[in-house]
């Protein structure tokens, strides 16, 4: 968004001061507001993160707030805007060319690389990830995010968000949710899907993630343990800490980079939402749960080789492919 978005290019041109015959101090004078061309013509210089830029010619941009749009609820300006802090909500709201320092994300990186799920190999690593949450109807959700990561074939090594599940329910809704959808997994891809909640410290964090790992007993169900400052407030908002923006780090990186792949569904949209407003939104946590989910899955080595052959992933990973072999070699030798 900002600078960074297509229009921005469509109406402004750059302005070379200096070449325009204009005298300007920055550490003296106020920024100048208009400029005369040779014919004596005046235009507006228009004034974006200290850079000058002029409206290109045979253009009328036209700023229109949200407020002025008939046929969005009455409330929608007021429920939206609550979410989001002052600049994001000037860029989303007011309809500004804002530069937000520290957007992470854009929203083509993702859609120029969304495929079907016919078109998902079997053969991958997989991980859901849970960033839990116990507020009915607001606040914080509950988001699971299934992310796959190919070990051979076309796709060896690239990132695949195959499924999202997210909602405000409460701890009982929450868990029967979960508990479906770790049934799912196991179901579609033979109980191979790792299953990462996290957890936060100390000891209330504890006992309910041990209390989660036995209620999914039969599972590959672990837990993460997470700290550092997760939140801070801006704007009286609780946003997104240094903690959240640091493990994301990775996630924005493979995603700039053209590794992320993402499967049509229809929580594309709100998904894709989030993860643009990321980290000027109160809401995170389907980028949490994301972030999660391709930093366990980056634990394996590169490689090009089929999981048989290839390097073994570390920890629980490890343990899950030795079962595997194990198992093949049993059913084979019963045959």
């Amino acid at each position: 968004k900002g600078r960074q978005h297509w229009t921005f290019e469509t109406f402004f041109t750059p302005l070379d001061l200096k070449r325009a015959g204009v005298v300007y101090d920055p550490d003296r004078d106020d920024p100048p507001r208009f400029i005369r061309d040779a014919k004596g013509r005046r235009f507006r210089i228009h004034w974006y993160s200290g850079t000058p830029y002029i409206q290109r010619p045979r253009t009328f941009l036209v700023e229109a707030a949200s407020r002025e749009n008939p046929f969005l609820p009455p409330d929608y300006e007021q429920t939206i805007g609550g979410e989001y802090s002052q600049l994001f909500a000037m860029q989303e709201l007011e309809g500004k060319f804002v530069d937000i320092v520290g957007m992470l994300f854009q929203r083509w990186w993702f859609t120029q690389n969304l495929m079907d799920i016919t078109m998902v190999p079997r053969n991958a690593l997989r991980v859901r990830y849970w960033d839990r949450a116990a507020t009915h109807g607001g606040g914080s959700a509950t988001a699971g995010v299934l992310v796959s990561r190919p070990y051979d074939g076309p796709l060896v090594n690239q990132f695949i968000i195959e499924d999202v599940v997210s909602g405000h329910w409460g701890p009982l809704e929450r868990n029967r949710v979960m508990e479906a959808t770790i049934k799912a997994d196991a179901e579609a891809y033979g109980n191979e899907v790792l299953q990462y909640m996290e957890q936060e410290g100390g000891s209330a964090g504890k006992e309910i993630g041990q209390q989660q790992v036995l209620q999914f007993a039969g599972y590959p169900v672990f837990r993460d343990i997470v700290r550092g400052s997760r939140f801070k407030k801006k704007d009286n908002l609780k946003l997104p800490g240094e903690a959240k923006i640091t493990r994301a780090l990775p996630f924005a990186g493979l995603a700039e980079a053209s590794h992320i792949h993402m499967v049509r569904g229809e929580w594309n949209k709100d998904y894709l939402d989030e993860v643009v407003a990321f980290p000027e939104s109160q809401l995170s946590d389907r980028v949490d749960a994301t972030s999660g989910a391709i930093n366990k899955i980056s634990n394996r080595p590169i490689s090009h080789e089929p999981p048989s052959q290839a390097s073994r992933p570390r920890g629980a990973a490890a343990l899950l492919l030795e079962y595997q072999k194990r198992r093949k070699r049993e059913t084979g030798n019963q045959n």
